[in-house]
C-alpha cells in the first residue's frame, strides 16, 4: 500500500488509475515468475534482470506492450546502493529488425539496498515510493524536482516527505492521454521521446568545452577504426586540473543512464542522435571527491545500445559527450572521429576469415556488451574461438577480458559451494589478456585490479 498526502493509503492499481483519469488500468499478476530468482545469488546485473523481465512479460519484440513488469530483487551489482532503474530496451542483435524488447517495459526495486539506509519504519514506504517512481517512467515521466512529486529522486539522506506521494497535475495529464498516444504507452516511443525531433540541438546547450581550465573532460577510443559489430568501447574521462585550488565533488554518473551524462552520435549523413542507454538509472549516488590533478575513467561498450548495434552505417562518425557537473554547469567532451568499416576484403580466404568473425562476435555479443555473471555456452564457446586466430590481436585481447570478467562476476555475485574452478578460470583468462599487447591501458588496470581481488580471496 502506498501512502497519500490526506494521510490515506492507495494499491499501484489506485494510484494510476485515478492519476489517469481511468485511462490506466494496472492488474497485478505475478504467476509468470514461477520460479523466483535463485537465492545463490548475492547480488545481480542487468543481464540477469533483463532474461528475468522476458521471462515475466512475455512481450512480443517491438511495439506497444499488454504486460508491465515490476522486478524486485535485493542488490544491484554495478551499483550497490541504487534504488531502482527502468530498462529502455535490450541489447539483442538477434531479434528481427534488431529492436531488442521493447521500450518502456519493465524496472526494478533493489530492496536490500533500501533496507540498508532506511529505518525498518520507512523500509515500506520507501519501496512503495520507489515502485510508483519507477513505473511513472514506463509512462515516459521523467524527473521533477521543483515540486515534490512521486518523480522526485529519493534521498539518500531521508525518506520522502508525506506531499511527495502524488503526481502533479501536468503528471496526471500526460498519464490520461496513455490509450491514445505512443508517447505514453509503454512499449511505444524510447524513453523522452515526446514525437518531436528532441536530438535536434545536437547538444548544443552551453557547456564549457572541454570543461574549461577548472576540468578537463575527454571521450576516446583505443581502436577507432572497427566494423559495426565490433565489440568497441568508449573511455570517459574527467579530471580536475592540477590548478584547482581545492579538491571538488563529482556526481559519480559518467554513464549515459543517469540524466546529467549524455553522448550524442554524428551519422556520416549529419544526423544526430543521443546514444540510447538500455537502462535509465534512478538516484544519485554519494559524490565522488577529487582532488588536484586526479582522473575518474569510466568506460562503456559504446557497440551495442538498446535496440541492437549502435553504429549501423558506414563511415565516418562523430562523437562527443555533456556533463552536468554541478548544478548549473554543463561541460562538453572534445568531438572524437570513429570510423565504420565495410564489410570486405581483399582475397576470398580474408573475406572468409571475417565472416567467421562476424558469426563468432555476433554469437558473444551479449557476453561482450553485459559483462554478466551469465554467460550462455555459445557464448562462451564464441569467446575462445575468437582468441585462437591472431592470440595478441584486439579480438583476442577483447575475448579473454570479457571470460575473465564474466567469472570474476560470477565468483562476487553467486554462493558456490565450490567457486574454484570459476576462479581459476578468471584467473587465467584476465592474466592473458594482461599480456596483450592490444589491450587498452584501462581495461588492463582493471584486469588488474581484478586479480588481485581473485589472488586475495
Amino acid at each position: 500500500m502506498v501512502p497519500d498526502p490526506e494521510g490515506g493509503r492507495s494499491t499501484l492499481e489506485e494510484i494510476f488509475l485515478h492519476a489517469s483519469n481511468m485511462d490506466i488500468s494496472l492488474t497485478g499478476d505475478a504467476s509468470a515468475l514461477s520460479t523466483p530468482f535463485s537465492p545463490e545469488y548475492i547480488s545481480v546485473d542487468e543481464r540477469i534482470l533483463q532474461e528475468a523481465l522476458v521471462q515475466l512479460t512475455g512481450n512480443p519484440s517491438g511495439g506497444p506492450v499488454s504486460h508491465l513488469g515490476l522486478l524486485f530483487s535485493n542488490v544491484y551489482a554495478p551499483r550497490k546502493g541504487l534504488f531502482g532503474f527502468m530498462f529502455d530496451g535490450d541489447f539483442d542483435v538477434w531479434q528481427q529488425g534488431g529492436q531488442g524488447g521493447s521500450p518502456r517495459e519493465g524496472c526494478a526495486v533493489f530492496l536490500d539496498a533500501i533496507g540498508k539506509i532506511r529505518s525498518p519504519g520507512e523500509y515500506l514506504d520507501q519501496v512503495a515510493f520507489t515502485s510508483v517512481h519507477e513505473l511513472g517512467h514506463l509512462f515516459n515521466l521523467h524527473h521533477w524536482e521543483p515540486d515534490l512529486c512521486f518523480l522526485n529522486t529519493s534521498n539518500l539522506d531521508a525518506s520522502p516527505d508525506l506531499p511527495a506521494y502524488q503526481f502533479l497535475p501536468f503528471q496526471k495529464d500526460w498519464l490520461s492521454q496513455c490509450s491514445s498516444d505512443g508517447a505514453v504507452q509503454p512499449g511505444g516511443s524510447a524513453f523522452e521521446n515526446f514525437g518531436i525531433d528532441s536530438a535536434a540541438d545536437g547538444g548544443a546547450r552551453p557547456g564549457v568545452r572541454g570543461g574549461g581550465k577548472r576540468w578537463h573532460f575527454e571521450i576516446s577510443m583505443p581502436v577507432p577504426d572497427f566494423w559495426a559489430f565490433s565489440p568497441v568501447e568508449l573511455l570517459i574521462s574527467l579530471r580536475l586540473n592540477e590548478s584547482a585550488a581545492r579538491s571538488a565533488p563529482v556526481p559519480d554518473e559518467l554513464h549515459p543512464g543517469y540524466g546529467s551524462f549524455t553522448l550524442w552520435i554524428e551519422e556520416p549523413s549529419g544526423e544526430r542522435r543521443r546514444y540510447r542507454p538500455t537502462t535509465r538509472f534512478c538516484g544519485s549516488p554519494p559524490p565522488l571527491v577529487l582532488q588536484p590533478g586526479e582522473t575518474i575513467t569510466k568506460d562503456l561498450s559504446i557497440f551495442g545500445q538498446a535496440g541492437g548495434y549502435t553504429f549501423r552505417h558506414i563511415g565516418k562518425h562523430r562523437l562527443w559527450a555533456t556533463f552536468d557537473v554541478s548544478l548549473g554547469r554543463r561541460l562538453r567532451s572534445n568531438t572524437l572521429e570513429v570510423r565504420v568499416l565495410p564489410f570486405q576484403a581483399d582475397t576470398k580466404a580474408a573475406f572468409s576469415e571475417i565472416t567467421g568473425q562476424k558469426t563468432l562476435m555476433k554469437q558473444a555479443a551479449r557476453a561482450f556488451f553485459y559483462r554478466s555473471a551469465r554467460v550462455r555456452p555459445l557464448e562462451m564457446a564464441s569467446l575462445k574461438k575468437l582468441a585462437v586466430p591472431h592470440p595478441s590481436g584486439p579480438d583476442a585481447a577483447a575475448a579473454h577480458y570479457a571470460l575473465g570478467c564474466s567469472a570474476s562476476a560470477r565468483v562476487r555475485s553467486r554462493q558456490m559451494r565450490n567457486p574454484q574452478p570459476w576462479e581459476e578460470l578468471a584467473k587465467r583468462h584476465l592474466s592473458t589478456a594482461v599480456e596483450c599487447e592490444s589491450l587498452d591501458p584501462h581495461r588492463r588496470s582493471k584486469a588488474e585490479k581484478r586479480l588481485v581481488t581473485l589472488h586475495g580471496a
